[in-house]
């Protein structure tokens, strides 16, 4: 009996040795999914700003793309501006004038 007393006392130690692997290997389950559920989350907030930097940074680079072509927007108006009012300013005889205007076939030109 006494021998049976020890088979059945390392018999429940082996059941409570199983129950508390049972319970460590659920409780370390629970915590790789707790941690695997952080990291996707840490990474989708990670990939969110990642975004939102990027968008951040193309926005500044189109502005001072903008910036540099209406710099050079004003500076090739400016220069037709200039050409024009050249043009402009320039007297044409009537002579001249009557001559283009027949190479042009225009007839009956006075003056």
């Amino acid at each position: 009996m006494a021998e049976e007393k020890v088979f059945l006392e390392e018999v429940q130690g082996i059941r409570a040795a199983e129950k508390e692997k049972e319970k460590i290997i659920a409780d370390a389950k629970r915590q790789a999914e707790r941690i695997v559920s952080k990291a996707n989350a840490d990474g989708h907030s990670i990939v969110a700003k990642a975004k939102d930097k990027a968008k951040e940074i193309e926005e500044e680079i189109i502005a001072e793309g903008r910036k540099e072509i209406e710099a050079e927007e004003k500076k090739i108006i400016s220069k037709a501006e200039k050409q024009a009012m050249k043009i402009a300013s320039v007297e044409i005889s009537k002579n001249a004038v009557r001559e283009s205007l027949k190479v042009l076939g225009v007839k009956n030109v006075a003056g």
